[in-house]
């Protein structure tokens, strides 16, 4: 597993630890300013209350303005530590006593000016950078009677109870206690921020081990799964969404295991098929019965059962007429064929209904089948056999036997892709099997034909039976070619899509080589793809029939032209389509697949050396038929090719192109199936000229005059 850098650990505790040290930051300052705010306040409340004391004690020595008095006074306050200075005035400004340093504090004028403006015994606060300088005026309301007599002070007022300025306090308050507190608040704020910083991030380191451990646990499992291990789901049973996420998990993992077991068994089907398939092509008639026995072995793996059996009817299709069996090297045999020869096909009622009715056996557990199974659910529990599936085999629509397989050593649950895997294994064998018999049936004719010919005419009667026998054969072989390669494109999909999976996700891990493997596969897969594409295309032609409508043959090989038209450009090629092509009556989609065909695979065997490359496309008609023609300058083709290359996957030898050798194939059985023919005009080197002709149904026509327009030439 690759190494983190920076793991959600580490992200989740930076996500944690940055919003709570920020509010710590923010508390602190709010704490700070709070803080001083308050101390300040506290300080101006002290302050006044001390003033207007100091005013009030002055007030008489003030009246009398005895300084020996004022003197008294203040120095009562000497011993306060926050009081800086104690200065007392008149109401003319006269200092009568003072103590402390009054530097940084109001002039004598400004504290004149707010004695005068403040009737209220109010104290006035001005704030310098060392003290706080509280003005506090000293009011009296004695009487002026009083004031004449010691000769000191005349008022000048209506109403000798109206309060009168009669001097002013000023005092200074150091800052210095102020800006200690401050101070320890910081220190105070520094330790509660360095606390807090600590606690989250051990706070922070304990949250995100808790969420992230589960995120590793699942990291690691994912990376199993990416290596092929689905067989450790992860262990974490919390019931928060994580939880949730791990079941989901591990149930998709499940999910992976059993889809690549179904995808190993249904490609190792697959290949049983294939394998099966082409060992019977042109297999001699005497190994037949041997490779049926291989046939058998090939199920058995492919299916992975501990025996299959093929049991075959006889001729009247009244008991069990020949027996193929094979058996693990485990298991030994149980004799169950030569036991079901010894029976008709009346003690055998149940299980021949069920299959003439084409019903499959499919039996988990031998103690399911009901009594009226006869003997065999006795025989099949005596030797242990614990489950079983059987598929009817058919020919013609006529039962002609069973194909089977059983499970000995445990029970198993049979799935539909078994049983489709033991019918498509039966159509080939009943195949193989009908050949054998259609070659020993033609061999003993023959022979006896030899023997007793008695006339060249029956003869020919009899010979034309057995081909038209082996012609319905081809026809069904044909339908089994198509079922066989609409199946087989199922895999190559999911090869595609895993290969493309794996290049695209898991690039980065795979080095040069793999991914040249990965290439090639996808390689293979597609030209797999379009060979299977070109069976069915195959199968398909003569089954199924356009429509009929009017072709204008000028217009469609003009279309085909711009089809083909960066072909042509890449090698240079002229194309030219002669006047009097005629307008008919047919299925549009064939005819134009013939075309097509032909002009491409002239514009392929060109030549490299063609400085002049040509290809001509023209009509004539002949006998009741339009026959046409596409004709090139190329390379040509050797008369004993004329006829290989209208056969399936036969191609020229000495050149090598692009293709899956089909094509030709295609358009010969398009051309029969419309009831034309087709044929090759050709020398090597000397180019070659194609012909077919397709019957004049009498439809629309030869055109008499055509435009010269309809001239083309591509290059």
């Amino acid at each position: 597993m690759k190494k983190i850098k920076f793991g959600l650990a580490a992200k989740f505790s930076l996500i944690i630890f940055l919003p709570v040290f920020t509010l710590s930051l923010l508390i602190s300052q709010n704490f700070i300013r709070s803080s001083l705010k308050q101390i300040k306040m506290t300080i101006m409340e002290q302050g006044k209350t001390t003033i207007k004391g100091i005013a009030y004690g002055c007030e008489y020595g003030l009246l009398v303005e005895n300084k020996e008095l004022l003197k008294e006074v203040i120095e009562k306050y000497r011993n306060e530590k926050d009081i800086a200075y104690i200065y007392v005035r008149n109401s003319s400004g006269e200092k009568l006593a003072s103590y402390g340093d009054a530097f940084g504090s109001p002039s004598d004028e400004k504290v004149e000016e707010l004695s005068i403006s403040n009737d209220e015994i109010e104290p006035v606060v001005i704030e310098t950078e060392y003290v706080f300088n509280l003005i506090c005026p000293v009011l009296s309301v004695r009487d002026s009677q009083i004031k004449e007599e010691i000769g000191l002070l005349e008022l000048n007022r209506d109403s000798s109870s109206q309060e009168v300025r009669i001097g002013t306090v000023q005092m200074g308050l150091s800052k210095a206690n102020m800006i200690a507190s401050i101070y320890r608040a910081k220190i105070d704020a520094v330790i509660f921020i360095i606390g807090n910083m600590i606690a989250i991030i051990i706070l922070a380191i304990i949250l995100s081990s808790l969420m992230t451990k589960p995120i590793k646990h699942l990291a690691m499992a994912a990376d199993r799964v990416s290596n092929g291990d689905f067989d450790h789901p992860v262990d974490i049973k919390s019931r928060d969404e994580i939880g949730i996420f791990v079941q989901s998990f591990n149930k998709m993992m499940e999910e992976l295991k059993k889809s690549r077991k179904e995808l190993r068994h249904r490609l190792g089907t697959e290949k049983a098929l294939a394998d099966i398939s082409k060992s019977f092509i042109n297999l001699p008639q005497d190994e037949i019965d041997n490779n049926i026995n291989n046939a058998l072995k090939e199920i058995e793996k492919a299916s992975n059962v501990d025996a299959t059996f093929i049991f075959l009817l006889n001729e009247d299709c009244t008991k069990v007429g020949k027996c193929y069996e094979w058996f693990t090297e485990v298991i030994k045999p149980t004799g169950f064929g030569e036991k079901l020869k010894e029976a008709s096909v009346e003690d055998l009622l149940w299980w021949v209904e069920k299959f003439r009715q084409a019903d499959s056996i499919v039996i988990s557990q031998v103690n399911e089948l009901p009594w009226e199974s006869g003997f065999i659910k006795g025989f099949l529990q005596l030797h242990q056999v614990k489950s079983f599936a059987v598929v009817p085999m058919f020919y013609r629509e006529k039962w002609i036997g069973v194909l089977g397989c059983s499970v000995i050593q445990n029970e198993r649950t049979w799935v539909e892709e078994d049983i489709t895997f033991l019918k498509m294994a039966s159509e080939i064998i009943i195949n193989a099997l009908q050949r054998k018999r259609f070659e020993k049936a033609l061999a003993n004719e023959q022979e006896k034909l030899q023997i007793q010919l008695t006339t060249t005419e029956q003869l020919a009667l009899e010979l034309q039976k057995k081909t038209d026998e082996l012609t319905q054969s081809n026809k069904e072989m044909d339908s089994f070619i198509y079922t066989v390669s609409h199946d087989l494109k199922s895999p190559l999909v999911s090869i595609q899509g895993f290969s493309s999976m794996l290049m695209d996700d898991y690039k980065d891990k795979l080095d040069s080589m793999g991914m040249m493997y990965l290439e090639r596969m996808q390689k293979n897969s597609e030209r797999m793809g379009m060979l299977i594409d070109n069976l069915l295309e195959l199968s398909r032609v003569g089954r199924i029939k356009g429509k009929e409508e009017k072709i204008d043959i000028s217009q469609m090989v003009s279309q085909i032209a711009e089809e083909l038209s960066p072909q042509f450009n890449a090698r240079g090629t002229k194309l030219i389509v002669k006047d009097k092509m005629p307008i008919i009556m047919g299925d549009s989609t064939r005819i134009s697949q013939i075309f097509s065909n032909l002009i491409s695979n002239a514009n392929k065997f060109m030549g490299d050396d063609n400085k002049e490359p040509k290809i001509e496309v023209g009509y004539k008609t002949d006998n009741g038929f339009h026959k046409f023609y596409v004709k090139d300058n190329g390379i040509g083709i050797s008369k004993e090719y004329h006829e290989k290359i209208f056969q399936i996957f036969q191609r020229l030898e000495d050149i090598k192109v692009e293709g899956t050798g089909i094509g030709l194939s295609i358009v010969k059985k398009i051309v029969n199936s419309l009831g034309g023919n087709i044929w090759i005009d050709s020398e090597k080197g000397k180019g070659a000229t194609m012909y077919f002709t397709i019957p004049n149904t009498g439809g629309v026509g030869d055109r008499e005059e055509i435009d010269e327009s309809n001239r083309h030439s591509v290059s």
